[in-house]
This record gives structure tokens, C-alpha cells and sequence, in this order.
């Protein structure tokens, strides 16, 4: 690339300007701008200088670039050197050396994230301890194993019933442990269960899917949609005992236009609940009056026109719950 610059430059330049200025080359592309940054950087690479170029500008002399780059009707003007062809060359080579190094990195990341689940597990066997995820891996690994019809017939008469509360935070690896003891029996894992093995059954799974948007412990909310469509019934949890029965007014309000697109993801849907008796809207006062329910609070940009960043948006919502909440336990201090 050097050579061919040191032997073609001057000459390609010429070429270059001469076909812009004659309206064969896009303007956009060929600016003043972006030719007097390449120029400079090409002589001061030529003479051992460090290379002040990005790939943008580089790629402006690359024979590909001047092609997609020549006005309609002008192909007879588009400029013409052997450093056009040298520089697609070493284009292609660097992104070629940029994809190899990338791998090359997923790799040793690969080979470091192996290596060390190799030690973590040495570790755990020589101080014989083993954290919940090795518990549920075991399991999981056990069922699918060559004991697993023993395994899955000692705890159905072990366990006749299950109730798993949080639903949403389970991950796919628990889950197909559920699955595996309290479900239907696939007929290409467990073919001939006695019959001692095939007890009555209750499996109950409670959740709320909108909570798994927190992902926690890898719980992922499909697990629970896809849960839910297999189950023999799925009753809603109607009645609401926590809340005041202004603010279950207030939410039903919220969402009533919202349909089955409350939550922008499929298969979630918003369901009204029902007080549940143990609270009124006295339970909370403010100078004597029930307290408002709902609080919606507009939060005007900090330079006018401009709007926030998703992360700024995010830190000063936080920053005005925080603040709220902040003035109804003092408030609630002073009595």
C-alpha cells in the first residue's frame, strides 16, 4: 500500500479531484471535508508517520467505494490508478485481520470461561460445598441420566404435590425439572413406569409475568407463558388484599384503553382485581383526606427542546420516587 501510494499518489489525487469537479464522483461522499483530512494523512504516512486515517476515509480510494460512488451516465470520468486497486486490497485484508482477531477472541474468552468452570467445580469437590446453581444443575443432569426412572419415581411418592410461588423467576433448567417429575410422561423417556410410579399428581404454579422483566436468577418470562398454556387451568388471582381500593380504581383507569398491548409483549394482558376487604382508602392519610392513589409526575428536560437519554430518564425517575418517598415518611414522622 505504501509503494503504491509513493509511485501513484500524486497522480491518483489529481484523478480524483479532477472527476469530482467534472460531476462524475458524489460530492457527499468526495467533500472538501473528508479529502483534506486524506490527503495529509497519506504523505505523512508515506513518509513513516503514524497513519492519522479512519477506515471512512481510507476506503475512499478503494476501487469498490469509487464504482458505488460514480454519478449515473459517468462511468467514462471515473478516475483511474493502480492505487485504487491497492487500497481495496489492504481494506479488505485489515477487515479480514479484524475478523480473525475477533474470533480469536471468542476463543481465548471460550477457553478462559472453560478453564475456570473447571477449577470452580475442583474447588467445590475438595471443600465439599456446592452453591443452588450446582444443586439445580445436579438435579437436572440426574434426570436426564440412566437412573432418572428411579430418581423421578422416589420423589412422586416423596412429593404427591407441589406449590411454587414466583413463578416467573423460574429459568428453563428448572422448569424441566418440574416438568420431568410432575408432568405427563413422554413416551420416548419413560416408557414403562410401573404403575407405583404414576401417583395422583398436583403441580401449582403462581406468578405474575409482568414481574419478570427483572430477570432474576435468569428467570425468563416465556418459561412462564409457555407453562401457562399447558396447564390443565389457569384461575387469576382476582382479589387484591394488599392495596387500597382507590389505587386498584386507579391502575383499572390507567390501563382501561390498553387492551392486550398493556405491556407491549405478547401474551401478557392487564386483568382488574378486586379489593380484598382488608384495607380501605382510610388505611392512608394526608392532613386528614385519603391519600391521592395515584401520582403522575411530568419531568420537564433539563435545556428546553431537547430531549433525555433512555439512562438520564431512568436516574431522574428514580431520583423523584426516591424524593417522594422520601416527603410521606417525613411527614408521617411529624405526625
Amino acid at each position: 500500500m505504501r509503494a503504491a501510494w509513493l509511485a501513484n499518489g500524486p497522480d491518483a489525487r489529481e484523478a480524483v479531484e479532477r472527476s469530482r469537479d467534472a460531476g462524475a464522483l458524489s460530492k457527499t461522499s468526495y467533500n472538501d471535508k473528508a479529502l483534506a483530512t486524506l490527503w495529509p494523512a497519506m504523505q505523512d504516512w508515506s513518509r513513516g508517520e503514524a497513519w492519522r486515517w479512519t477506515r471512512g476515509n481510507l476506503e475512499l480510494l478503494t476501487s469498490r467505494k469509487l464504482v458505488a460512488a460514480t454519478n449515473k451516465g459517468k462511468d467514462a470520468l471515473r478516475p483511474q490508478s493502480p492505487l485504487f486497486d491497492a487500497a481495496q486490497a489492504y481494506v479488505d485484508a485489515q477487515a479480514l485481520l479484524a475478523e480473525w482477531l475477533e474470533h480469536r477472541k471468542l476463543v481465548l474468552v471460550h477457553r478462559v470461561r472453560d478453564e475456570a468452570t473447571h477449577r470452580l467445580a475442583r474447588l467445590k469437590r475438595q471443600r465439599r460445598v456446592r452453591s443452588f446453581d450446582d444443586l439445580i444443575g445436579g438435579v437436572a443432569r440426574a434426570l436426564e441420566g440412566e437412573h432418572a426412572r428411579a430418581l423421578i419415581g422416589q420423589l412422586r411418592r416423596q412429593y404427591p404435590a407441589a406449590l411454587v410461588d414466583e413463578f416467573q423467576d423460574t429459568d428453563a433448567r428448572q422448569w424441566s425439572i418440574f416438568q420431568r417429575v410432575f408432568g405427563d410422561d413422554p413416551d420416548d423417556a419413560l416408557p414403562a413406569l410401573d404403575d407405583d410410579l404414576r401417583p395422583a399428581r398436583f403441580l401449582a404454579l403462581i406468578g405474575d409475568p409482568k414481574q419478570a422483566i427483572y430477570g432474576f436468577r435468569g428467570g425468563d418470562v416465556h418459561t412462564y407463558l409457555r407453562a401457562r398454556e399447558n396447564a390443565q387451568a389457569a384461575p387469576p388471582l382476582a382479589r387484591n388484599f394488599r392495596s387500597r381500593p382507590c389505587l386498584l380504581r386507579a391502575v383499572d383507569t390507567l390501563y382501561a384503553a390498553a387492551g392486550d398491548d398493556a405491556f407491549g409483549a405478547t401474551g401478557i394482558a392487564f386483568h382488574p382485581v378486586q379489593p380484598g376487604g382488608r384495607r380501605s382508602d382510610t388505611a392512608c392519610l394526608l392532613d386528614g383526606l385519603p391519600a391521592p392513589a395515584l401520582t403522575l409526575r411530568r419531568l420537564p428536560s433539563r435545556v428546553a427542546d431537547e430531549k433525555c437519554s433512555a439512562e438520564e430518564s431512568r436516574d431522574r425517575a428514580a431520583r423523584a420516587c426516591t424524593q417522594a418517598i422520601h416527603e410521606t415518611l417525613a411527614l408521617a414522622a411529624s405526625g
